[in-house]
């Protein structure tokens, strides 16, 4: 998977305002659909934590890069762009990136939500029976699976609601942050975000 979409040094910013933009909250609220429909309207780059956690191996979402790695190569592919969106999580080990961020957007929506949303996702990945297969990746799908339902109750040891206020409730006074609710299409949600700009 590539690091970037459509990474272009060319910006368009029509207020002005410098946007290095950090999508963020549980899995499947659509940060990275959101991030891209966002970084399409705007022409700026757009990059995603998932692509820098995970290393490309055969089997998916099986090995992490590690956390000097991960910074380093985002780092290095937001260098020379004034403005971009970064979306999913990096509260546990993203803090050297903070200081790039302009806005952070959270998305929230309901756990049904998001497990129809999981479940649709896992299985055009990797098939219909990914849940019963007696494979790694099935595994791994049944992990992951049981990971995101505890979001809403875990605490800060895992991504979870709370580790997102809390994390959010620390960020720089200088940093604009927006909440929405993610249960919507992504065209009224893009264009409800984009108004934060005008």
């Amino acid at each position: 998977e590539a690091k970037a979409d459509g990474c272009s040094s060319q910006t368009y910013t029509p207020s002005g305002m410098q946007k290095r933009i950090h999508i963020v909250g549980a899995s499947c609220t659509g940060t990275t659909t959101l991030g891209r429909a966002l970084a399409d309207h705007l022409s700026i780059p757009h990059l995603d934590t998932d692509n820098y956690y995970w290393k490309d191996t055969p089997l998916r979402y099986s090995e992490k890069m590690p956390i000097p790695e991960r910074i380093a190569s985002i780092e290095h592919d937001i260098s020379g762009h004034s403005n971009w969106i970064l979306s999913g999580s990096l509260c546990s080990w993203g803090e050297p990136l903070i200081t790039h961020f302009t806005h952070v957007i959270f998305l929230h929506t309901t756990w049904e939500v998001r497990k129809a949303r999981l479940l649709t996702r896992e299985e055009l990945r990797y098939g219909k029976d990914i849940l019963t297969q007696k494979s790694e990746q099935g595994e791994i799908s049944r992990a992951f699976l049981q990971w995101a339902s505890r979001y809403d109750t875990a605490g800060p040891e895992q991504r979870s609601l709370v580790a997102h206020q809390q994390w959010i409730s620390a960020l720089p006074q200088n940093i604009s942050i927006f909440r929405f609710d993610a249960n919507q299409p992504i065209k009224q949600l893009s264009e409800a975000v984009l108004a934060k700009f005008d």
